[in-house]
């Protein structure tokens, strides 16, 4: 009697942890979806990798970008490879989302429809972090920059918290930047 007591008491004790386990693991898995869904909607290839950020440390979908003014959501990719850039724009470098510093997005115009161009100064760029944070960002430059310049993504910003988005050019031998400052 006394083994089956504990057999049933060990039972019950695995059965709550394991439903302990997927109720936290529950919101990650909607908000993976939920960024699937707007890959698919934009018409991307839906055997996109979606993973939470602790399962794959190299590539995962670390926000959503969203820009207001020209009905654009996309994922950002944790980091760039041609295969993700095929997909979707992608992390260059920088801070973590939502820090001090220049994060920095990279996207092939060509995946956007040239809509990048459209963006003016003042216009809202928004991310939705994977902790379903968002951090809104107000357009303060666009420039047409050579394909080796650098200065475009360097980290000294005087303690601000910037974005970078950039994307080819003239046909790629030039790069389109824009810039945006937290608001």
């Amino acid at each position: 009697m006394k083994i089956n007591k504990y057999i049933s008491i060990s039972l019950i004790f695995l059965l709550v942890c394991v439903a302990i386990i997927i109720l936290m693991d529950f919101k990650n898995i909607k908000n993976d979806y939920r960024i699937q869904d707007i890959a698919i909607n934009e018409g991307k290839r839906n055997n996109i990798k979606m993973s939470d950020k602790n399962c794959n440390e190299e590539n995962y979908i670390e926000a959503v970008l969203k820009i207001p003014t020209l009905n654009l959501e996309y994922p950002i990719f944790s980091s760039v490879s041609d295969e993700n850039l095929k997909i979707s724009a992608c992390k260059l470098w920088g801070p973590e989302l939502g820090k001090n510093g220049n994060y920095v997005i990279v996207g092939n115009n060509n995946n956007f429809d040239n809509v990048f161009e459209k963006l003016s100064i003042g216009d809202t760029i928004d991310f939705l972090g994977n902790d379903n944070k968002q951090f809104s960002y107000e357009v303060y430059d666009i420039k047409i920059v050579n394909s080796t310049d650098t200065s475009v993504v360097s980290q000294l910003t005087n303690g601000k918290n910037e974005v970078t988005l950039m994307t080819t050019a003239d046909n790629g031998k030039r790069k389109l930047v824009i810039k945006g400052e937290k608001i």
